[in-house]
């Protein structure tokens, strides 16, 4: 019976802490558009401006770039957030993976340019920190939205055209975190449970737990090795356990971002079934 309840606990703790880091996440948005302003930086012209500018450039290539202003992170990482969306949204073209996504958070003054798979040879790392470094971050400092956003597209459509040139010694910022938040959640919870088990001189019942024996009588590192076992569970779970965690919190409702819908619910414009493994790069102004 007490094996079954420290299982029973043990499980309770871990959906609710990977539920918890969810939450804290902020939504995926609905795709309304080309631009799409959460945080009110632009005026109507200016958002048909840009609207105008990217549905010419990809009638002209069929290459999808989209723009998401949302108010803060939350607490998410530029670069988690933006791989969130642009999966969630789709962009560029199925088997091209062509797409681009702009995403700029004020409250945190972080910007990124995240990139599908087909363009990050033209949209190298380096090239797209230039433009963030060299023209849409100067441009956000100074208030001038709609100018920095113009100027960063128009480099982008260079780039992929060939005929944008990084800056010597350019160093993209900003690499995709090695852990998200609901693994690193996991991780720590299965190392403070295993370390209160220790210090209560419970023995494990569990078939994680008999790892841990095993390995504590092979090496005598008491506690110490527990922790080590059970956060590698804690990375495995939290790995398998990513899609869901990632859905749950698209479909969240959050304090801004529309009712959480995918691109094809939209009614207007949508992704064409592209993908991203994360290429592009991040940068603070």
């Amino acid at each position: 019976m007490n094996r079954m309840i420290r299982t029973a606990f043990i499980a309770v703790m871990v959906w609710g802490i990977g539920a918890a880091a969810t939450a804290a996440a902020p939504s995926v948005p609905a795709l309304t558009a080309r631009v799409n302003d959460y945080a009110g930086k632009l005026t109507d012209s200016e958002k048909a401006n840009l609207e105008t500018m990217l549905a010419n450039a990809e009638a002209q290539s069929s290459n999808q770039i989209a723009i998401l202003i949302v108010p803060s992170l939350e607490g998410d990482s530029i670069e988690d957030y933006a791989q969130r969306v642009f999966t969630t949204w789709k962009l560029g073209q199925k088997k091209l993976d062509n797409g681009v996504l702009i995403v700029w958070a004020p409250a945190e003054r972080k910007m990124r340019i995240h990139v599908g798979y087909g363009l990050e040879g033209k949209l190298t790392d380096a090239v797209c920190f230039n433009i963030l470094h060299r023209e849409l971050g100067p441009n956000l400092k100074a208030g001038n939205y709609y100018a920095g956003l113009r100027q960063t597209v128009a480099s982008i459509l260079l780039a992929v055209k060939g005929e944008y040139k990084a800056s010597p010694g350019a160093q993209a910022s900003g690499a995709p975190a090695l852990f998200t938040n609901s693994q690193l959640a996991l991780m720590m919870l299965f190392g403070i449970i295993t370390f209160v088990f220790a210090c209560m001189g419970m023995k494990f019942g569990t078939v994680a737990g008999g790892v841990s024996g095993v390995l504590l009588g092979l090496f005598g590192w008491g506690g110490l090795m527990a922790v080590v076992v059970w956060a590698v569970i804690g990375l495995v779970v939290g790995a398998l356990m990513r899609p869901i965690l990632d859905g749950m919190a698209s479909g969240s409702d959050g304090s801004w971002g529309g009712d959480g819908s995918s691109s094809s619910d939209s009614g207007g414009w949508s992704g064409g079934g592209g993908d991203s493994g994360g290429g592009g790069a991040s940068d603070s102004y």
